[in-house]
């Protein structure tokens, strides 16, 4: 039995068994979990190994419950024999990682870059705000945001499928996910790009991709409007032929009961 992780596991023939390890922005299934830090370990070469002899550093999202966060606690020290583990936000490890690399030397200790910051951290699920005072968040007036990145695929999906409702059985959200990964981007000033894409031909053709939409082989063929009528007619006729028949059944029973 082979376990398929990441874009492996979205796959035509592995989709439909795929699981996410995730509730939202929460890692709340330990099996998933496991089978995920395997793959990483296969991927680091350390599949092998009967303990890690390297500390880990875990992220989580802001107020991770304690319930969620013994989740990876169990799986590090009872799975790998994990030495050491420190465990952060995912936002203030990013800042205070590429506070580190502009300062440009190696040499130089691990400080963020300002004491007073708003760390914006955007996720699949979730977008969080949080202040960083003093050279520490501030998460008592941390704010969390109902929208990131599976929002904006959801909303994405339902546009194209608007736009072209005979493609809507290859518009599924995997697919929709991979082209919004591949081919969309953001616009610095929403306003300022729309009206460039309006004004502007040249631009407008610069900024505009053709994509083919993707289908899975094997899957059900895409059927025109005509072929989607046609179709309803000879079901709405073999409809009324079967209940002829069972009329006709029926009425000849009658007659021999008489």
């Amino acid at each position: 039995r082979r376990t398929f992780i990441g874009h492996e596991a979205l796959t035509s023939f592995a989709r439909s068994g795929a699981r996410s390890a995730f509730e939202g922005n929460l890692a709340i299934n330990p099996y998933v979990v496991e089978r995920l830090l395997d793959g990483v370990m296969e991927r680091l070469g350390m599949a092998e190994l009967e303990d890690i002899p390297h500390p880990f550093v875990v992220t989580e999202p802001v107020c991770n419950p304690n319930g969620v966060r013994a989740i990876a606690m169990e799986v590090l020290f009872e799975g790998y024999c994990a030495r050491k583990v420190c465990l952060g936000i995912d936002a203030c490890f990013s800042y205070l990682y590429n506070s580190h690399v502009d300062a440009g030397s190696p040499s130089h200790a691990a400080a963020y870059r300002a004491e007073n910051a708003l760390l914006v951290s955007a996720g699949n699920a979730t977008t969080h705000l949080i202040p960083l005072v003093g050279n520490a968040p501030y998460l008592s007036a941390a704010k969390r945001i109902n929208a990131g990145g599976l929002q904006q695929t959801e909303a994405f999906m339902r546009r194209t499928k608007i736009l072209h409702p005979y493609q809507s059985a290859a518009l599924h959200f995997s697919n929709m996910n991979d082209l919004k990964e591949r081919a969309c981007y953001t616009a610095p000033d929403y306003l300022e790009e729309l009206r460039a894409l309006k004004s502007d031909p040249e631009y407008f053709d610069r900024a505009a991709k053709l994509v083919r939409i993707p289908t899975d082989a094997g899957g059900p063929a895409l059927l025109s409007a005509e072929e989607k009528e046609r179709k309803a007619k000879a079901k709405i006729e073999a409809g009324r032929r079967l209940h002829e028949m069972m009329k006709a059944r029926k009425a000849a029973a009658g007659g021999g009961k008489k």
